[in-house]
């Protein structure tokens, strides 16, 4: 049983970003992250109704995302299958009508030529 568990595990993992707490570990598949930020020591990582903070550094935690994450302010990782529309003007992107998160000056190129 434990080894099916393990397996079971290992699957989700490759799929999904685990939080460890110390109460759990929790799987949040890729597909339902919005967002990671960086704030008060700690990183954040927001999905459309939820949010769970753990620590790390935000350029480990990059180097480890699917490349449908991309860096767009210092304090910020966004799920670019996410971005209903930027907003070059005013310096954000918009994820839903509720959901946005800042683009810096320096970060503005890469998000130039679309989300892809």
């Amino acid at each position: 049983m434990d080894s099916f568990f393990e397996k079971f595990q290992a699957k989700d993992a490759e799929q999904s970003f685990v939080v460890d707490t110390r109460e759990e570990k929790i799987f949040i598949p890729y597909s339902r992250i919005y967002y990671f930020e960086a704030r008060d020591k700690k990183l954040f990582v927001r999905t459309k109704t939820e949010e769970y903070a753990f620590y790390d550094t935000i350029e480990a935690l990059l180097a480890r995302l699917p490349e449908q994450f991309r860096r767009c302010h210092r304090s910020y990782i966004v799920n670019t299958d996410k971005i209903s529309r930027i907003l070059n003007s005013e310096n954000y992107i918009e994820l839903t009508k509720e959901i946005g998160v800042p683009l810096s000056r320096s970060c503005k190129a890469a998000f130039k030529g679309g989300t892809g």
